[in-house]
């Protein structure tokens, strides 16, 4: 969840506009300056003077450090978003929740991928609620297959998100072409390529049997054949930007004023949602074993470099920061997607509609 309604970037920049600070800095800086200067003259006039000097200079060194830490205490901030997912056990799929944008795309991904490259381990590892299976040895076999599978759904909804919120970022102001930087997917590392739907959804879709007579074209953004899809990778960023797979579940973006690192965390813990939810909202009236309610985290630590502090004019070229932190949060976040549809509210009117269901969604 968001911790600071103003959005991390500005918080951090207004923070050093503190005319009070600033003043108290310098006037403790002069001080010390002027002690050090009336040390060192009354040495040369053979007075001994020399803890006039040691005093100035501890107050220089004292203010100088103070403003140094107000600067570089806050730099970095962890943001992490809690989301949920809906497994099909019966038929190993992902249930898509309405108004939810983050199973809405998984969904396509998925019946994208299943379409024209089917995940092996996604069948033969399956989810499974271990819960609710028996512990022999032909029930219990490793899901570690799908989990993988899942999280890698995840990191590329992160990078098809950012690419949306860039482009309708730096479409949306006047900025100098050769400021900005258009990260492709030939720019990309083979294992940043290793995400199984990056690799097979940007693929161009001359290469590929299921848009078979379509010809790659540059100004194509988007297509879409009988549920296979086609998206074109690209990150408008500033120039100077990489991206790096730092870790198997991390990814990390470096500009020259922040860099900026996703986390994705899902081990098929169940978490169920709501009462009433799956039963009303889904429509799903199947036995709860064959339902899984998971949850998954998603880090996003964004650490500013000094150079923020300097930026100037080209300030506006990284304030999307905040913004983009802001859409994660209204496309991920499990408490905000609950709370916009109102749903303690649905329920209750919904209970007292079906006095009969009471006891089934209790």
């Amino acid at each position: 969840m968001r911790k600071s309604e103003g959005g991390f970037l500005a918080d951090y920049l207004n923070q050093y506009v503190s005319l009070g600070e600033l003043l108290l800095t310098a006037i403790l800086i002069a001080l010390g300056v002027n002690i050090m200067a009336s040390g060192l003259v009354n040495t040369f006039t053979s007075i001994a003077s020399y803890w006039f000097i040691v005093i100035g200079l501890v107050i220089c060194l004292a203010s100088i450090s103070f403003l140094f830490v107000r600067i570089f205490r806050s730099r970095a901030q962890l943001v992490v978003y809690e989301g949920f997912l809906v497994h099909d056990m019966r038929d190993n799929k992902l249930i898509k929740v309405p108004r939810y944008r983050f199973t809405e795309e998984m969904n396509q991904y998925f019946t994208a991928a299943i379409v024209e490259n089917p995940p092996e381990k996604w069948t033969t590892e399956p989810l499974k609620h271990y819960s609710t299976i028996m512990d022999d040895s032909e029930d219990a076999s490793t899901n570690e297959g799908s989990k993988q599978i899942v999280r890698e759904g995840i990191e590329y909804f992160l990078l098809e998100s950012l690419s949306c919120h860039l482009s309708e970022y730096f479409n949306r102001h006047a900025f100098e072409s050769d400021m900005l930087y258009e990260i492709k997917r030939s720019d990309l590392s083979e294992n940043i390529l290793s995400n199984r739907f990056l690799k097979t959804i940007s693929k161009p879709m001359e290469r590929r049997w299921t848009f078979m007579g379509h010809k790659d074209n540059d100004s194509i953004c988007a297509s879409y054949d009988d549920g296979a899809m086609y998206r074109k990778f690209d990150l408008l960023m500033p120039a100077g930007t990489s991206i790096t797979r730092t870790a198997e579940d991390k990814l990390t973006l470096e500009t020259q004023k922040f860099t900026i690192t996703f986390a994705v965390r899902f081990d098929a813990v169940l978490s169920p949602l709501p009462p009433g939810f799956i039963s009303y909202y889904l429509g799903i009236n199947q036995p709860n074993l064959d339902v899984g309610e998971y949850m998954f985290e998603v880090e996003v630590e964004v650490r500013l470099k000094f150079g923020m502090l300097l930026s100037g004019v080209q300030r506006q070229y990284y304030d999307w920061i905040d913004s983009f932190l802001e859409r994660l949060d209204s496309e991920i976040s499990r408490d905000r997607f609950f709370k916009s549809i109102g749903w303690d509210s649905a329920l209750t009117v919904l209970q007292c509609l079906n006095p009969d269901d009471r006891k089934r969604d209790a």
